[in-house]
């Protein structure tokens, strides 16, 4: 049988904890989807990282995670070799609709190999 792809979600404290589980070997995720949390600092000094596609979002009004935070993670994961799709959607630390609309194209995208 064909093997569902998996695919890591973290929102806020949770994205710490999305990103480390990306380095499991025995099961390596097909996608990963973060919301408003920054890339860890000690993954970003790693020269180890497989990581899968991304998609990074973050509220436009998010006091705790702010735009520099967010610009400075793309370019790390980029650095890092990732694929990183970007959501910087109306609102603040959220996962609204817009997110949430952003994640199934992502996802539909990801599933048929772009």
């Amino acid at each position: 049988p064909k093997e569902t792809p998996l695919v890591l979600t973290g929102f806020s404290q949770g994205v710490a904890m999305a990103y480390r589980a990306c380095l499991s070997e025995r099961h390596p995720p097909a996608a990963l989807i973060v919301l408003g949390a920054d890339f860890p600092p000690d993954l970003a000094e790693r020269s180890d990282l497989n990581l899968p596609p991304i998609l990074l979002g973050r509220g436009n009004g998010d006091k705790l995670y702010p735009s520099e935070q967010f610009q400075k993670d793309l370019q790390a994961l980029e650095a890092r070799g990732a694929k990183v799709t970007l959501c910087e959607f109306e609102g603040g630390h959220e996962w609204n609709k817009e997110f949430a609309q952003r994640v199934g194209d992502f996802l539909h995208g990801t599933n048929n190999g772009n």
